[in-house]
């Protein structure tokens, strides 16, 4: 984290000075975030560069910006089991299961002993959102970004106010 910047601000300066740093803030913090959206995006495929079937999943990962912040998600729609597993108790359906078992076993009658041990025994996730080390990258990246953001509008603000 950077240094602490002193600004002086005289009192009848005050409000023009909060308005004017406001408007820095706000006017820089639609690109900040898609900047830290576009280095979390990149991060998150590099974490996932691991799970490999098809080569999808680790470019698929994607971010929006909304009012309140963002949010990361990957458009592939297995993410859901990739990410936590599948419970124990139903087996998965035969159309999403078999192209699978053919490209990996070659033969589609292993299809079926598959889909039954899936039931019975589930899956193990393989977190890549959810991981701690991803987690603590997006919050040092995070901070870091707000600091800078922080400090630009502060810099801007100061230089307009004067």
């Amino acid at each position: 984290m950077s240094g602490t910047k002193q600004i002086k601000v005289r009192f009848q300066d005050l409000g023009k000075f909060e308005r004017i740093l406001g408007e820095e803030f706000r006017s820089k913090k639609a690109a900040a975030l898609a900047a830290y959206g576009r280095e979390i995006v990149v991060y998150l495929g590099l974490s996932s560069m691991h799970i490999r079937d098809l080569g999808n999943f680790s470019n698929s990962w994607k971010f929006e910006t909304r009012a309140r912040g963002i949010s990361f998600f990957n458009s592939q729609p297995y993410e859901r089991w990739v990410e936590a597993g599948r419970r124990p108790g139903k087996m998965p359906p035969r159309s999403k299961i078999e192209p699978w078992v053919i490209r990996h076993f070659g033969d589609a009658r292993l299809t079926f002993p598959i889909m039954r041990k899936i039931g019975l025994e589930g899956t193990k996730g393989r977190p890549v959102l959810t991981s701690a080390r991803v987690q603590a990258h997006m919050s040092a990246t995070f901070s870091a970004m707000t600091q800078r953001l922080w400090d630009t509008a502060m810099d801007m603000a100061a230089r307009r106010a004067y």
